[in-house]
């Protein structure tokens, strides 16, 4: 009982001594972070990067000394700077580790990733994320929920309206996986923005493109999805068919009226 509680003490100890070794270095961070050399910010993330990778309870000390509204300044900025890569890096990896079990959410830390990857000027790159992708669209429900409720779509969309600034291989990408999306029932419905946009591919873009555009488009028709644009066309011709109808019918109401009353 007596070696119990002596590991215990000793314990509390070393904790105390870890985090005030990790809170000097914490403080020290801040300082680097906050000078104007610029210099010593990159470095300064990386030593920040590894400690909330490896030292357990660091992110805790880095809410607590409020570090994560210093790494603002990195990302206000929506550029591939070294510091952006790297303060993204801290910010997501403790999203991950200090966020909720949503598994939707969760799932979204990792199709993020792979989907920036698809995007990447470097083919391999793309190529490799849009594998990795397809390849967990296909083993798990998660993964698919997550790419359907938090606007996969309308990132395949965005790339897609930027014209010839996307190049092909990304595009490729970005149809491999919806194409796969379309293969399962549950959730399709959030494909139905595509249909404008693949019926514009199928007209312009390369025989590659066109031809996975069209096969996800008959996919979606076949399933029920159509052009939206079309439907309200659709919607307003049957609107005034009956508006129509119902004048005629009162048209003829009041003839019958009349012929009653002579």
């Amino acid at each position: 009982m007596e070696d119990d509680s002596l590991r215990s003490v000793k314990n509390a100890t070393y904790k105390e001594i870890a985090d005030a070794e990790m809170t000097s270095k914490i403080s020290q961070f801040i300082a680097d972070l906050q000078q104007d050399n610029a210099s010593i910010h990159a470095p300064t993330l990386k030593l920040l990067l590894d400690m909330v990778i490896n030292q357990q309870g660091s992110i805790e000390l880095i809410v607590q000394h409020k570090l994560i509204q210093i790494l603002h300044k990195f990302m206000v900025n929506i550029e591939a700077t070294q510091e952006f890569v790297l303060s993204s890096a801290v910010i997501h990896i403790i999203g991950v580790y200090g966020g909720t079990d949503d598994k939707v959410v969760l799932a979204g830390s990792v199709t993020e990733s792979m989907i920036q990857m698809m995007h990447s000027k470097d083919e391999k790159i793309s190529k490799a994320g849009s594998k990795a992708l397809w390849d967990l669209v296909d083993e798990n429900i998660e993964i698919r929920n997550s790419l359907l409720t938090t606007g996969f779509a309308n990132k395949l969309l965005h790339s897609f309206t930027l014209g010839n600034t996307i190049p092909k291989h990304v595009k490729n990408s970005l149809l491999d996986i919806a194409l796969k999306l379309s293969e399962f029932e549950e959730g399709l419905e959030a494909l139905n923005i595509l249909v404008p946009v693949l019926e514009d591919i199928v007209s312009i873009d390369s025989r590659e493109i066109k031809t996975k555009a069209r096969n996800l488009l008959v996919l979606l028709q076949a399933k029920g999805m159509r052009n939206q644009q079309d439907n309200n066309i659709r919607d307003k011709k049957i609107i005034k068919l009956k508006d129509k109808i119902n004048q005629k019918k009162k048209e003829i109401e009041q003839e019958k009226e009349r012929a009653d009353l002579a």
